[in-house]
């Protein structure tokens, strides 16, 4: 598993959450260029914003399981869903409650 999120309390809820359940999991930020096909599942920080953290080679697909997370939803992030190939959506603040469901969807 990857994350992609700022260091931050919900990058923490998420990350321990994934290592209780027995994920092998790192965290980056900010997201690199390009990303290896080393990952079954990259969560990612869509803001909507550009903030030059561009996530922008998910819209390339990968076999990888991408998973967004969201602070509101608004149509601009709506179609950034659409366009990024995302299997599934977490919204912040995160909780424990729901990253099973999403890595399992």
């Amino acid at each position: 598993m990857l994350i992609l999120h700022p260091e931050d309390q919900d990058r923490k809820v998420l990350f321990d959450q994934l290592r209780r359940i027995g994920c092998q999991t790192e965290c980056l930020w900010p997201p690199p260029n390009k990303l290896s096909e080393d990952y079954d599942v990259v969560f990612f920080l869509l803001s909507g914003l550009d903030d030059g953290h561009s996530v922008a080679w998910l819209a390339e697909g990968s076999a990888s399981a991408h998973i967004a997370i969201i602070a509101y939803e608004t149509p601009d992030i709506l179609e950034e869903i659409s366009r990024r190939h995302v299997h599934g959506v977490l919204s912040k603040p995160l909780r424990i409650f729901g990253v099973l469901a999403a890595i399992t969807t």
